[in-house]
């Protein structure tokens, strides 16, 4: 919600009102509404009304604009012959705004437009859709504009426009006269005549939504029928995606199921290589209607920090793995931009309201199918939904210039050996693991400023440290040399503790507020923002432990609570009754997803997992919820799997569990080391704890003894 001077003869943009993509990529404001000092009820003050104390106040802000647009709702509602559900009811308020006559340089904070009350009541009266939008057209700004992750526009969709104005006569008569041959017998492209294609269409994709976009490559691809007239309704991005997603149901009303192949679903592994023409599908969670298209242009997937070895322009600083892509609308990127979207997670996942399809003919593709790679590649065989993640072949990958070798040095295979992990394991933690590496090395004087370290070189540099500090000279970073590279960069760090609120749900026995380490708190008061902003709640049982803590069957003695780096939700908020439970709990893979109900999220159909008397069950429910898992992994936060004695022991669950692992380092952070960069703990302290001091060397994600 954006806010604008109505006093003002020009109508003024406030200057308070901001801008800019969420974190998922939505860009803000939706519409702006007056905001500037906003004629108002005085709120009654505690001691009651003074003979000299107006009743009425003037005020400014965004929180004086929203009222104006509740109340707009309130009358829709009011008007309208029957009831509106909420995307109705949105779509509706931004097609009938008034248009702003703002600076160009304004356009970014405009949004859809100028609440206009009685045109949103009068479309509701006529029974009217947003059919009738009228779209706010500026002249673009000389600057080039900067793209988000999701760039808006009239013309790309985004809000995508519904029924007839979504096709231009000419389009839809374009796609009508095709007279392609029928799907079922048309030859598959290959994947260089889809790409082209792609691009030949961009100019067409600027005045078109992203579904009719995709109608027309598909056709002109021959893998569609172009005489559909519901082709563009159907391949709207939010249609694919509620059609072909993970653990959703394909609609009967759906006839282009078969002509895709989901390669990548969110919060999965990749199980097949990319190719050039495989489609992302992009949503906006919680609002339907926003969706995005892009054409992949590369089969090749580059870590955020290779990018520019590559020459490739990412989409954002986020941490993950990148992929360039071909897309319309109105910020186009063809080949020759070397544009990239962020596609996976630091992990390797397909990121939250992804999802990746392969154009196939009719008849030929499968919803699970494990297309070009099933033909002994070395990839995972196909599983069932449900079963195990997809983990990806980062060999066929090509990752980056120092994953392309087909066999890994003697040395490299060494330290895998040592860590108890397997090359795909390690793969995508390898340039980050060997950057700090070479920092740490730098900081003892064994490297110069210049120079660092590798997968080919790194045993070398290893043995002249452990020379120099008398250790055994085996060229392993293993426990006793990290902590010696270590120790005194930990105990210089000097990072202190903060509190952070949580949220107290009715019954529940949690607190409303806890500690966690600076850096944890931080990302922790960003996901709670987010969190609360989509009408949830993060419940709390505690995050920093004291060093004296009891160790249990549901207590590590390495626990990631001891160095400030993890949070519990109450225990007694899911897993028991998910009529009432403010978290629905689901089983994936061998971890658990936590969704957090919401009035305002989406309707979704879950298999929630409940536990009583040393048992689980699941029950399928109903309910308004949103995936907290997935923006909780976002902000840094992993989530962790069940113990070995659950379901007997319910404190064994750790569904409640998630650390900030964003911190660390695999293979290289140990769990002293962790403590030693608090500013209130030394070698000392830690030695009057048995658990602790026998523990200090265990290495983040090491497979034998590790820390995890």
């Amino acid at each position: 919600m954006g806010a604008y001077d109505a006093h003002a003869p020009e109508l003024r943009l406030a200057p308070f009102s901001s801008a800019g993509p969420t974190r998922d990529g939505r860009q803000k404001p939706d519409l702006l509404a007056p905001g500037v000092n906003v004629l108002g009820a005085r709120s009654a003050p505690p001691e009651g009304w003074g003979a000299d104390l107006p009743r009425l106040t003037r005020q400014s802000g965004t929180s004086f604009a929203a009222p104006q647009v509740t109340g707009t709702i309130a009358l829709m509602f009011e008007a309208a012959a029957q009831p509106l559900d909420i995307h109705t009811t949105r779509r509706l308020l931004l097609a009938h705004t008034r248009e702003p006559h703002f600076p160009p340089s304004e356009r970014p904070r405009l949004g859809s437009g100028l609440l206009d009350v009685a045109r949103a009541v009068a479309a509701v009266k006529e029974g009217g859709t947003a059919m009738t939008r009228s779209t706010v057209t500026l002249p673009e700004p000389e600057a080039e504009p900067v793209p988000h992750a999701f760039e808006r526009g009239a013309e790309d969709g985004w809000p995508e426009r519904e029924g007839p104005e979504a096709l231009s006569p000419e389009t839809e008569d374009h796609l009508l006269e095709r007279g392609a041959s029928p799907a079922a017998t048309a030859p598959i492209p290959s994947a260089a005549e889809l790409l082209e294609l792609a691009e030949a269409a961009l100019p067409a994709a600027a005045g078109l939504a992203p579904g009719a976009w995709l109608a027309r490559l598909l056709s002109e691809a021959g893998l569609v029928e172009g005489g559909q007239p519901a082709l563009a309704e159907a391949l709207k991005p939010e249609h694919l995606f509620a059609a072909l997603a993970r653990g959703r149901t394909v609609p009967s009303n759906f006839p282009y199921a078969n002509h895709f192949q989901v390669i990548g679903a969110p919060g999965q592994n990749l199980r097949v290589r990319l190719r050039p023409g495989d489609l992302l599908v992009r949503i906006a969670p919680g609002e339907f209607g926003l969706g995005h298209l892009a054409v992949i242009a590369s089969p090749h997937l580059i870590h955020r920090r290779d990018l520019a070895g590559h020459g490739l322009a990412g989409e954002s600083q986020l941490p993950g793995w990148y992929v360039q892509v071909v897309e319309g609308g109105r910020f186009p990127h063809p080949r020759a931009h070397a544009f990239a979207r962020r596609l996976l997670d630091a992990e390797g996942r397909l990121l939250p309201y992804q999802l990746l399809l392969r154009p196939e003919s009719s008849g030929s593709a499968s919803r699970w199918g494990v297309g070009e790679a099933a033909a002994g590649e070395g990839l995972p065989p196909c599983q069932s939904e449900g079963t195990e993640n997809y983990q990806v072949n980062w060999w066929d990958l090509r990752l980056a210039p120092e994953v392309l070798e087909q066999t890994a040095p003697p040395e490299l295979v060494r330290l895998l050996n040592y860590l108890g992990v397997s090359y795909p394991t390690f793969a995508p933690h390898e340039g980050r693991y060997f950057q700090v590496l070479t920092g740490h090395l730098r900081r003892h004087g064994v490297l110069a400023a210049t120079e660092s370290v590798d997968r080919n070189n790194f045993q070398e540099v290893i043995r002249d440290f452990q020379r120099r500090r008398g250790l055994g000279q085996d060229g392993l970073p293993g426990e006793d040399t990290l902590w010696y590279l270590q120790h005194d960069w930990a105990a210089s760090r000097n990072l202190t503790i903060a509190r952070v609120d949580a949220d107290r749900h009715p019954g529940s026995e949690g607190y409303d507020h806890f500690c966690l380490r600076e850096d944890a708190a931080s990302a922790y008061r960003a996901l709670r923002q987010e969190v609360t902003g989509q009408g949830g709640i993060i419940t709390s049982a505690g995050g920093l432990r004291s060093l004296g803590a009891a160790v249990t069957a549901g207590r590590s003695p390495t626990s990631m609570h001891y160095t400030g780096l993890a949070l519990d939700l109450a225990t007694d908020t899911g897993m028991r009754n998910p009529a009432r439970d403010p978290y629905l709990i689901t089983q994936d893979g061998r971890k658990w997803r936590v969704w957090c109900t919401s009035d305002q999220a989406q309707e979704v159909s879950l298999d929630a997992v409940v536990w009583q008397n040393g048992q689980t069950s699941t029950r399928r429910v109903q309910a308004r919820a949103f995936d907290f898992t997935a923006l909780a992994n976002q902000h840094g936060f992993a989530n962790i799997g069940p113990r070995q004695n659950f379901p007997a022991h319910y404190m064994s669950a750790e569904w409640w569990h998630f650390q900030y692992e964003a911190a660390l380092t695999p293979f290289i952070s140990q769990f002293g080391i962790e403590l030693l960069s608090l500013k209130m703990y030394n070698e000392t302290i830690l030695q009057c704890h048995r658990n602790i001091w026998d523990n200090r060397k265990r290495i983040f994600k090491r497979q034998r003894n590790g820390w995890f």
